[in-house]
């Protein structure tokens, strides 16, 4: 509850938050850049999926929950271990993906980055 701990966060916290959008952007793409159609869709499949994240986010931080505001604080955390989780899980799923496509042609194929 310090008020200088809690300025403090509140540079740390968007710095961390919002960068990482390029990172996955770029994940994505290359992640799913077997054909220009499938990166098109998948791009813009993120960016809407991404943006969802404002319209219901200020309904997370109620005035009545201040000042430790415990319901977003959970539900950001909530949020943060699931796209960790899933994350995990795609990796898996390439790892195996990949091994498909190399097992069923020896030309050279673009395969999935993980």
């Amino acid at each position: 509850m310090s008020t200088a701990a809690r300025y403090i966060a509140c540079f740390i916290f968007p710095g961390g938050a919002y960068s990482v959008n390029s990172v996955i952007f770029c994940w994505t793409s290359s992640t799913l850049s077997q054909t220009t159609e499938k990166k098109a869709v998948v791009l813009g499949m993120t960016k809407v999926g991404g943006q969802m994240g404002y319209i219901y986010g200020a309904y997370l931080w109620p005035d009545y929950d201040e000042p430790r505001y415990g319901n977003g604080l959970g539900a950001s955390a909530g949020f943060a271990l699931l796209a960790i989780m899933c994350a995990w899980v795609l990796r898996v799923w390439l790892v195996q993906e990949n091994r498909k496509i190399r097992a069923s042609t020896s030309e050279h194929v673009n395969l999935h980055g993980y």
